[in-house]
């Protein structure tokens, strides 16, 4: 399994090696999902407290109820870690945050990015502490332990990102302000959605079977990013809308690359059948079969380009689900993108009322004419 796991976890007297920054990783495929855990260790004589956390509140796949007994109650001395988990989309591009734990000793500020597409980051600024990379390909875990023998201060980390997390962190080596706001300007909006009710979120948890299965499931090891040379476009922006519960959601990701031909080559590798067919995989995979008690299929077919912008590719995966022995409507997932010069978009639009999303094409063409 490929998950993208960003994971702070110290255990006293294990760590043995400390890193000043961490390595960035290689991939290339076009990442379905990015996955950050963040767990640290208390080495200190004192009680530890979460103090602030980026995103938030709640961090997506982060149950609320565990979030308030780190913030009022704290980590004690040598027990077992406190675990923050993110699930990151492409919506989000991937998963990122910023945290901050109180010691007795001081502060220690940490700031953590696993992006859709570039390398990962990961550093801390404040008291003693140890850190150890145990894995960074695809996939990133790095061990933290507070006030570690060893002091040693990490230049903060950059943490781009399509949320909130990006006003807590630098931006990313490559990345432009200006062009990051290009993307954000350019999003989906809930104006260019069919009807009303829709509610602007980053959970993809939120979005009813979608959601639990794309946070349930697992990428086969084929789709791993392996071939990624770690580089970060100049500017990228998300945004996700749910409604009726979750059993409609839209979004989109816009991204503004360094060139046209760079635009070209990212969405082609985005929108290849081999990287859909990922995304089929995640939505059938044993992990969301296993964790949802739903049986699922996923099939995948291309959409006709009619009514969409010029040179847009588009593919629909059909998801059947059983549960209980029960088969429930069949869901449909369009994904589409657009290009224009160094700029693309991509868009996912999901329905599980047993009909495709209604209208793809009007929203695709508003978003499209921001960013010609």
């Amino acid at each position: 399994m490929t998950r993208r796991i960003v994971a702070l976890l110290g255990v006293l007297g294990t760590l043995a090696a400390i890193g000043a920054v961490g390595p960035v990783s290689s991939a290339s495929a076009f990442a379905w999902k990015d996955e950050c855990y963040i767990m640290a260790h208390n080495g200190t004589a004192s009680t530890a407290r979460l103090v602030s956390f980026l995103p938030g509140p709640p961090i997506p796949g982060t149950s609320p109820a565990i979030i308030g007994v780190y913030i009022a109650t704290g980590l004690q001395p040598g027990k077992t870690g406190m675990l923050l988990n993110n699930t990151g989309t492409p919506v989000t591009w991937g998963c990122h945050g910023a945290i901050v734990y109180a010691t007795h000793a001081g502060t220690l500020s940490c700031s953590y990015s696993a992006p859709t597409r570039g390398g990962n980051s990961f550093g801390c600024n404040g008291v003693s502490h140890q850190t150890r990379w145990r894995y960074d390909d695809d996939d990133i875990y790095v061990d933290l332990l507070f006030n570690g023998p060893a002091p040693t201060v990490f230049p903060r980390s950059a943490a781009f990102s399509a949320n909130a997390s990006a006003a807590a962190t630098a931006p990313a080596p490559g990345s432009s302000p200006a062009k990051t706001r290009v993307a954000r300007q350019a999003v989906l909006r809930s104006r260019d959605l069919p009807g009303g009710g829709w509610t602007k979120t980053t959970d993809i948890a939120r979005a009813g079977l979608l959601g639990r299965l794309w946070t349930a499931g697992d990428l086969p090891e084929r789709c791993s990013k392996d071939k990624d040379d770690g580089t970060t476009p100049p500017g990228a922006s998300g945004s996700l809308f749910v409604r009726n519960g979750g059993r409609e959601a839209a979004g989109s990701l816009v991204v503004v690359e360094k060139s046209a031909a760079d635009a070209k080559r990212n969405l082609a590798d985005a929108m290849s059948p081999h990287s859909v067919g990922c995304l089929a995989s995640l939505m059938r995979s044993s992990d969301a079969r296993e964790k949802t008690r739903t049986d699922t299929t996923a099939t995948v077919r291309p959409l006709p380009n009619a009514g969409f912008p010029a040179g847009a590719k588009a593919y629909r995966v059909t998801v059947g689900s059983r549960a209980g022995g029960k088969a429930g409507k069949p869901a449909y997932l369009d994904v589409v993108a657009t290009r224009d010069g160094e700029t693309w978009a991509l868009f996912v639009f999901f329905d599980g009322t047993g009909r495709p999303f209604d209208d793809t094409h009007a929203a695709v063409l508003d978003v499209d004419d921001r960013i010609d």
